[in-house]
């Protein structure tokens, strides 16, 4: 799991991709910081001939950032839920249909079970 609290800064990040020049068919990609007017600040990185999407990809990495950021905050809120194992069988029932075995996070804890079939696909609650 990325550490998200070691890029803790005051200012907004803004990078922007820009090609600067083209030399001997090689094309040479600045990752350049951007203050808040839109003026270019400083050079964040160059790449050579990447074919764009690595340095799109760093020149993205402040958005990046803030969406696991926000991510986070809504399951720090909300909790999660993973879907373990699809082919689960309940305990002490080896001839049953396997079920889903689930883990919630919420509050801190962590819930474990399984989940039963509630309505068919035709909406029909199953009893």
């Amino acid at each position: 799991m990325i550490d998200t609290d070691k890029y803790k800064t005051k200012k907004n990040r803004n990078w922007e991709l820009k090609v600067t020049e083209q030399e001997n068919d090689f094309n040479y990609e600045d990752i350049i910081a951007v203050d808040s007017l839109g003026k270019e600040s400083y050079t964040v990185a160059q790449m050579v001939d990447t074919g764009l999407e690595d340095a799109q990809l760093i020149a993205d990495a402040p958005l990046l950032l803030e969406e696991v950021k926000r991510l986070r905050k809504i399951e720090q809120e909300h909790g999660r839920v993973i879907i373990d194992d699809w082919e689960h069988k309940p305990l002490g029932d080896a001839d049953a249909y396997p079920l889903p075995y689930v883990t919630v996070y919420h509050g801190g804890c962590e819930y474990v079970g399984l989940l039963r079939l509630h309505k068919n696909e035709d909406g029909e609650v199953i009893e």
